[in-house]
């Protein structure tokens, strides 16, 4: 299998309100792409930046929808992408781009990005033991 389509990589963050009662939620990184014959976004959550590692721990989420790839800017408490009650969140677009998918099953995905910054074979494998995924550059 071997399947072109795109990819975007977000920063997602929260800024801190004074007279805020809410705990800043961490950031993260949202790597989404789209497979078409997919009914939504693959959707990974990464607590690490994956431009500057070559291994780190994802986890994949339910389907996103297609729009999400657009989403950049702030957004305000209690929309889709900022559940909190009274914290902004920003939404920032690291990169964008080309994406090829070699392998797409439940338990494996293999990628090639070929965006400005996020480029090189990756390998998306299911930790057994766990809901995370382990995510490894192959190649540059």
């Amino acid at each position: 299998m071997k399947e072109a389509t795109s990819f975007v990589l977000q920063y997602h963050r929260w800024e801190r309100v004074k007279g805020s009662t809410s705990t800043v939620p961490h950031s993260h990184w949202d790597l989404r792409f789209d497979i078409p014959k997919n009914p939504g976004l693959v959707h990974f959550y990464l607590l690490e930046d994956p431009m500057k590692l070559t291994q780190l721990k994802a986890v994949l989420k339910p389907w996103a929808e297609r729009e999400r790839m657009n989403d950049e800017g702030s957004f305000p408490p209690g929309t889709p992408v900022n559940p909190t009650k009274d914290l902004p969140a920003i939404i920032e677009i690291l990169d964008r781009g080309a994406l090829i998918v070699l392998h797409d099953t439940p338990q494996f995905k293999e990628v090639e990005f070929n965006g400005t910054l996020l480029k090189g074979r990756w390998s998306l494998t299911k930790d057994s033991n766990t809901e995370d995924w382990n995510m490894t550059r192959k190649s540059t």
